[in-house]
């Protein structure tokens, strides 16, 4: 496969990735309260999601959905073992990735963020595959 072709289809979600990045860290600093938390933590779900489409960017929207909630609780209840602390009083960056501290009021919003990130996939290849009806369903 040349490598323009394996590329194509990730451009967008990388780019999305860091939409989404500069759009969470930007909610962050200006909203406050539930908001800015919700947003942030929703947003952080659909980061990983841009991730994960940027591996494979054909991902079914139900299997982006369940592998992106699946990773943003895996990450929240690692937060309970103290290690993201830790880490986070070595290097203060590691809170962006790990965050420090569980919270039960993020697992709504990383419900929200990744059932957002799977809807739009859907979506995608939905219309995708109508623009294309020759399209295989296994390419991308």
């Amino acid at each position: 496969m040349e490598p323009r072709a394996w590329l194509r289809p990730r451009i967008v979600p990388l780019l999305a990735a860091l939409l989404t990045a500069g759009a969470g860290l930007g909610a962050r600093a200006v909203l406050t309260g539930a908001v800015a938390n919700v947003g942030g933590v929703a947003l952080w779900s659909v980061l990983v999601a841009c991730l994960i489409l940027a591996v494979r960017p054909s991902l079914p929207g139900g299997q982006l959905f369940a592998l992106t909630l699946g990773i943003s609780v895996a990450v929240e209840l690692f937060q309970l073992t103290g290690v993201p602390l830790a880490l986070y009083r070595i290097h203060r960056l590691s809170a962006l990735v790990l965050g420090t501290s569980f919270q039960w009021a993020d697992l709504p919003a990383y419900l929200l963020g990744s059932l957002a990130a799977g809807l739009g996939q859907g979506l995608s290849l939905r219309a995708r595959r109508a623009a294309d009806p020759g399209r295989g369903a296994g390419r991308g």
